[in-house]
């Protein structure tokens, strides 16, 4: 499902006509991703001494920044190329260098009101940070019902908080903050109260799986009219996405998808992080060429599948090695306490 999801929000990106829902990919990996750390994590947080804060920020980062750090410096090169040749749109050159450090170390440029203008995706990989240390600190330990609670309250808020001009797709900028926390938290929050209720249990595989990956496809697509838009993004993001997430945790797919399923979620982050810069590049061509997004989608998602592909098998893969090996040596070489 995230695999889809990841090629819906880079087409989005690639021109928004093809799928005018796209940007709502963000909130159903954001519940993705708090089921999968609840599950995986919450009961080793409650009973691993080992697995401290600090241990589990590092092991989180390993997973998260080398391809953060690959998206980093691509955006970087467009910017560079971009203010060279007058296009800049965010930064000049004075601001270029600061901007940049600030990205790779996972910080917002404080400058414009876009809060990542090296990459504009990042805002969401360092929601998803944010949260995985709330989650850390106190959210694994949470009763349900207090989760269910947060949840509620975090429903309301995007209830008020998504309106006219821009609706759900709001993330991006300083002085819509407010929308991207809440959407953040909302989502996370949801999968983790999921994980609770484990609605996982012996998952089977079934062709039904289809319609649920087919339902997530069908929303991110689907072209709404203004006047239906903001009972679409909500109805989405409270509703649709959590039903889909518990259908996907009891459905797994058949057996002759599973390898191009597993494909397609093994290089879903890798191609969240690095798309946008380069689907800026290709516009660019694209305009100067005369050349119709449409007529060129088929060739744009084989290479930024391809891109993806080679990002994580030749950088990614091999830095989370690297790094794990580094600071697993690192924790063990700590003096035990007597």
């Amino acid at each position: 499902m995230r695999g889809f999801a990841a090629l819906l929000v880079a087409t989005f990106h690639f021109s928004r006509p093809l799928a005018e829902s796209g940007y709502l990919a963000v909130d159903f990996f954001l519940a993705l991703s708090g089921f999968v750390i609840a599950k995986n994590y919450s009961g080793r947080l409650r009973n691993d001494a080992a697995l401290s804060l600090g241990r589990f920020m590092v092991l989180r980062l390993i997973r998260l920044y080398p391809l953060f750090f690959a998206g980093s410096l691509i955006g970087i090169a467009h910017e560079i190329q971009s203010t060279w040749r007058g296009a800049g749109i965010h930064l000049s050159w004075t601001a270029l260098p600061m901007a940049s450090l600030l990205d790779l170390l996972i910080l917002p440029w404080p400058g414009t009101d876009m809060m990542y203008p090296i990459n504009g995706v990042f805002w969401s990989i360092a929601g998803e940070v944010i949260v995985n240390l709330l989650f850390a600190i106190w959210l694994f330990r949470a009763s349900s019902r207090i989760i269910a609670a947060i949840v509620a309250v975090l429903a309301l808020c995007l209830c008020l908080f998504i309106k006219a001009p821009n609706f759900a797709d709001s993330g991006a900028v300083w002085s819509l903050s407010y929308l991207a926390a809440a959407r953040t938290m909302f989502s996370f929050a949801v999968g983790v109260l999921i994980a609770r209720f484990e609605f996982f249990a012996n998952p089977r595989s079934s062709w039904a799986s289809l319609v649920v990956i087919l339902g997530l496809v069908a929303i991110l697509l689907a072209p709404i009219g203004l006047e239906w838009r903001r009972a679409f993004d909500i109805s989405a993001i409270l509703i649709a996405f959590p039903l889909l997430l518990i259908a996907g945790t009891k459905l797994n797919l058949p057996r002759p998808l599973v390898a191009p399923g597993l494909f397609l979620a093994d290089i879903s982050y890798a191609l969240y992080a690095i798309h946008l810069p380069i689907t800026k590049v290709v516009a660019y061509v694209l305009k100067a060429k005369n050349i119709e997004p449409l007529e060129a989608l088929p060739l744009f998602l084989a290479g930024i599948i391809l891109i993806s592909f080679l990002a994580v098998h030749f950088f990614d893969k091999p830095a989370r090695k690297y790094l794990s090996v580094k600071f697993h040596s690192r924790f063990s070489a700590k003096p035990q306490m007597v």
